[in-house]
């Protein structure tokens, strides 16, 4: 019988990890164990290998408890021995109080519960599936005025699909990098849509062509890029690392600015205007810069626990959306030196936030949406600083959330493998679609 060898267990966590979402985590193990650079290719390795691994060892268990019992082997297989663990851990918690669940908000907001089993979905034929990636998808992004997507992949390649042709399926084309290249782990197209930016697990920026051409290699930083912007005129990318670092190109390759103030992992950036911008990182902090200064402009302290994404306002670009594994979110503006709103709510996590677009675009107030791993979605009136609905329809946590160009509707998508469209006027479920996997954006 053939025996797992210490080498192929920790790449099955390592990928079960990055399966999971859990980058950041993936990153340490996947470098202290030495995983990251394990010669196990994952193309090799199916989706969900650890899981289905676990599954059958327990199956093959529960098998052999029944035969030494003189039991059936056949039986329908319950993991007995498994639900007790959990329900010993479910009491404990219940019993030491926690965790605990945070205050309710000053007003109850308007909750939305539904059922994704009658909720209408996509008919069959707005459905179109884009297959060409062998490992998981991360990140898709339009192109500001064709019908392009791009996206990227665990496979290390990202893709332009060119969905101007069939209803039902897209051309592709690949964008091919060297052999050392690592999973794409975010991507960004300028603003006139004539490049497209790409940050991978090797540490690396890539500017492409809208043809798929690669035009520069950008390399400074000395861990996982996982976030990445043009500027609002596009003549800059900004770049945020694992390495705590954030930095500034041009767009024809030249590293303009390097800045090391964050002192763990940079996990989000987003420019408040051409030369200005901020970041947020696992130290808990938010800093904003500007380029060709070498001191912050402002350094907001709040969070008590990691800042894993943030927002300018797409109206004045004066205040600051962030959101933490503190289980709220925070407005900032320049003229202060502490969060001007504090929006609570959520039970867990605050994975990600977007605003609703712009009053230019959208036929709605502006709104923040909130995604959360308590499984549910929340809509804040930022100006007030109250929440206006709960959203929960999901089963899992909530990783993803985007609005329509009008403003009108917003899609969640979750680690449940669904995707849920709402209306923001009243919260209900417009449609829905149940995919294969896990949804992260």
């Amino acid at each position: 019988m053939g025996c797992l060898t210490s080498e192929e267990v920790n790449f099955l966590l390592l990928q079960y990890l990055q399966e999971s979402g859990f980058s950041h985590s993936a990153f340490v193990f996947g470098n202290e164990s030495g995983a990251s650079s394990s010669a196990l290719h994952p193309a090799a390795v199916p989706a969900g290998a650890l899981i289905s691994l676990l599954q059958r060892g327990i199956q093959m268990l529960e098998v052999e408890v029944r035969v030494d019992q003189g039991l059936d082997a056949t039986d329908a297989v319950e993991f007995e021995w498994a639900h007790e663990l959990l329900r010993r851990v479910d009491a404990t918690q219940k019993r030491s109080g926690s965790p605990a669940a945070p205050g309710p908000p000053a007003k109850a907001p308007r909750t939305v519960e539904a059922s994704t089993a009658s909720s209408p979905p996509f008919p069959e034929p707005q459905v179109t599936t884009l297959r060409g990636h062998t490992g998981e998808v991360f990140t898709c992004c339009w192109h500001p005025t064709r019908n392009i997507l791009a996206s990227g992949s665990g496979d290390a390649t990202a893709r332009l699909w060119c969905l101007d042709g069939s209803p039902s399926e897209g051309s592709c084309l690949t964008l091919v990098r060297d052999n050392d290249s690592r999973e794409v782990t975010t991507l960004d197209w300028s603003p006139d849509g004539r490049y497209l930016a790409t940050g991978s697990y090797d540490g690396k920026a890539r500017l492409w062509t809208d043809q798929g051409e690669l035009r520069y290699t950008l390399e400074t930083h000395e861990g996982p890029i996982f976030s990445l912007k043009f500027s609002p005129d596009g003549q800059h990318l900004l770049t945020g690392s694992v390495d705590h670092t954030t930095a500034v190109w041009s767009i024809r390759g030249k590293l303009k600015q390097q800045y090391s103030l964050h002192t763990a992992s940079t996990l989000d950036v987003d420019w408040r205007d051409s030369t200005t911008f901020a970041s947020c990182s696992q130290d808990r902090l938010i800093y904003v810069c500007e380029l060709g200064q070498s001191q912050f402009k402002k350094r907001w302290r709040g969070h008590s626990n990691e800042v894993n994404a943030c927002r300018w306002d797409p109206d004045h670009h004066n205040v600051l959306a962030s959101c933490s594994d503190d289980c709220t979110a925070k407005l900032w503006t320049m003229d202060k030196d502490n969060a001007a709103v504090t929006l609570e709510g959520h039970g867990r996590e605050i994975y990600t936030l977007r605003w609703s677009p712009g009053k230019e675009r959208s036929v709605l107030p502006l709104q923040l949406a909130t995604a959360s791993f308590d499984c549910t979605v929340r809509l804040w009136d930022a100006t007030r600083g109250m929440c206006t609905h709960k959203l929960r329809a999901h089963s899992d946590a909530v990783y993803s959330v985007a609005f329509s160009p009008d403003g009108r509707f917003l899609a969640s998508g979750a680690s449940d493998k669904s995707i849920v469209v709402w209306s923001v006027k009243d919260g209900s479920i417009v449609r829905r679609y149940c995919g294969g996997g896990g949804v992260f954006e």
